[in-house]
């Protein structure tokens, strides 16, 4: 006859197998802990170099125009899509920064989505020539005439939806001779001369227009040194 164990026996066989249990989870956990430090290993420099290696994304902004070196600014090299006789550099105007391309002695500078700014021929660090610059939204803002850095002959300047403002003429930097102006809906602000000089001076017959297209006769007038002293 098979004979039953004790009470007490019953009670210390009992708490045996949970001993056992969490001996077997002990065994679990180090093992998955063993795994799971092989993942921390640190990467080989072999595949370092490769990661680094990969080139990131061009910029949105400048697509198609080049890569300025985020570091310090400036580069010459590398861009993609370019003549190997352009140069490339960045500026800084009224705190923003634009990329500049040079082609031989023509400069451009470039707004930040990659549209052009301005545009014109250089000659020993001296502008010459005609200069073109841009409104942000593409349409011509200014066409000069430029001799040894100075602005010499006609110039014409629009507002950003393509209406002619200003147009007039500049001797040795200075506004020169018969000037007209517009305002933006196209219709006649103003017409008369300048002296030659540094002062940019009114002189002679001058005519002032209201919004309405009416002459004001307040402003009108023959003029000297800047100075209204008769009537029309």
């Amino acid at each position: 006859m098979t004979r039953l164990p004790s009470r007490g026996q019953r009670t210390w066989s009992f708490h045996k197998y949970p001993l056992i249990l969490v001996l077997v989870l002990v065994v679990v956990v180090l093992a998955r802990t063993a795994r799971s430090r092989s993942d921390l290993e640190p990467i080989g420099l072999e595949e370092i170099q490769v990661a680094t290696s990969t080139p990131l994304p061009p910029e949105p902004a400048l697509s198609g125009v080049g890569d300025v070196d985020e570091h310090d600014g400036r580069s010459t090299e590398g861009f993609r899509g370019s003549s190997p006789s352009i140069r490339h550099e960045t500026t800084l105007i009224a705190g923003t920064e634009y990329l500049v391309e040079w082609e031989g002695n023509t400069k451009r500078i470039l707004y930040p989505n990659g549209a052009l700014k301005s545009e014109g021929t250089w000659v020993a660090g001296r502008r010459e020539g005609e200069h073109r610059s841009w409104h942000p939204n593409g349409e011509l803002h200014s066409r000069e005439q430029w001799t040894d850095n100075l602005r010499e002959g006609s110039s014409v300047y629009f507002s950003e939806e393509g209406v002619r403002i200003a147009e007039g003429g500049y001797s040795d930097g200075f506004k020169a001779g018969p000037w007209r102006t517009w305002f933006k809906d196209g219709s006649l602000a103003s017409e008369g001369a300048y002296s030659e000089g540094p002062t940019q001076r009114e002189e002679g017959i001058w005519r002032y227009w209201d919004f309405a297209g009416r002459l004001d006769l307040r402003r009108s007038g023959y003029y000297e040194n800047g100075r209204k002293v008769g009537e029309l």
